[in-house]
């Protein structure tokens, strides 16, 4: 009588790494039989380990990997007659990679700003019917999509995305990790010049974003919802706000901000710049740096004024009269006087556009000795 052959069926076949694939032998229909497994040689004894399981006529491989790929043969034995069945014929069991995800930028494109919203997209090749999920810093977030992209409000953090389906293979290899980036707005900045400004002095207030043109500017006085407009003393030019005859009223804190079509479509707003108006305008006080002056002497008259970007005029005789000269200095000097440089003198100071003028300072007596001081 000739011994009975062991058939050995596999189910999946191909399979799917992560998938658990079933080996079942059978001897015929006599369940007196246990089995030997053997791979890729007859004579290589498939064990019972972590991922090997052995019960009765099935060998399960949990969790398969390419390693578990090669031909399989099985045998039954009967341990009471002291008999071994036929070998089966060898089944080769095919593991096939997952598909793998990928993860890109769809929008924006190039760097992200805060409070934009970013597009992701998750591609994988073959196969179709994924719901996608996605993940942030290894974390799953509570979203899964029928559609292969998602679109998330601002934050950085590592991104990944996988599929699931309900066909084989079920799962996607996970995609490498995308790291998104928010970049930070550019600053404004604001310079307020002349600060502190006197009563009907004009102000030139200058907001920028860097180097780039492209930029318009919004104004905002005392909180940053209170927005500048134009009007007849305050006039708006490019990257200026200029106040024309200030007053007290113009006092407070001031900001910028730039507004752009392209991106970023606006800035961070400027520190604050406190614009602080004087009560009253400025008075010019005039000093001589000596009290007797003789012919030859070298004298010099010192003007000064309160805050700075003046220039200075200096008059002599009358006060209403064209000045003698003007300095960007504070002084004023007499190289070599003679009895006729002698009289009254006079300075104010101005600065801007159109000009400021000061005060004029209460007048000062240069009176010259004709004769010269001996030189011993």
């Amino acid at each position: 009588m000739s011994l009975p052959k062991a058939t050995l069926t596999v189910k999946p076949n191909p399979a799917y790494t992560g998938e658990t694939v079933t080996l079942t032998c059978s001897v015929g229909s006599d369940s007196i039989w246990s089995y030997q497994w053997y791979k890729d040689r007859n004579d290589n004894v498939v064990s019972q380990s972590v991922r090997h399981t052995i019960t009765g006529d099935t060998l399960t491989i949990s969790s398969v990997v390419e390693s578990d790929q090669g031909q399989y043969w099985c045998q039954g034995e009967n341990r009471s007659k002291s008999i071994s069945s036929i070998i089966s014929d060898p089944f080769t069991i095919t593991v096939n990679a997952l598909p793998t995800a990928s993860v890109k930028i769809v929008t924006p494109q190039g760097l992200l700003y805060p409070g934009e919203t970013v597009t992701l997209q998750c591609d994988i090749s073959n196969y179709t019917d994924w719901t996608y999920s996605w993940i942030r810093d290894n974390q799953e977030l509570p979203i899964q999509t029928r559609k292969n992209t998602i679109s998330l409000p601002d934050q950085a953090g590592q991104y990944k995305c996988g599929g699931r389906r309900r066909g084989r293979p079920q799962n996607s290899y996970v995609s490498f990790s995308l790291p998104i980036i928010i970049t930070a707005l550019p600053k404004a900045t604001l310079t307020v010049k002349p600060n502190p400004v006197f009563p009907g002095e004009t102000v030139t207030l200058t907001c920028s974003v860097g180097s780039d043109s492209s930029w318009s500017y919004q104004w905002y006085k005392d909180r940053n919802d209170n927005v500048v407009s134009q009007s007849v003393r305050h006039t708006i030019t490019g990257d200026t706000l200029i106040i024309s005859r200030a007053d007290v009223s113009d006092q407070g804190q001031y900001w910028c901000e730039g507004n752009r079509v392209s991106r970023p479509t606006s800035s961070l707003t400027s520190d604050p710049v406190t614009l602080t108006v004087k009560d009253s305008r400025p008075t010019a006080t005039l000093s001589l740096d000596q009290a007797n002056v003789f012919t030859g002497d070298r004298v010099t008259l010192t003007c000064t004024v309160e805050s700075s970007g003046w220039e200075f005029y200096w008059y002599r005789h009358r006060p209403d009269s064209t000045p003698v000269t003007s300095t960007s200095g504070y002084s004023y000097t007499l190289s070599w006087v003679s009895v006729s440089d002698g009289g009254q003198y006079w300075c104010r100071a101005g600065r801007g556009d159109p000009v400021y003028y000061t005060l004029y300072s209460d007048p000062v007596q240069i009176n010259i000795t004709g004769e010269s001081k001996t030189v011993l």
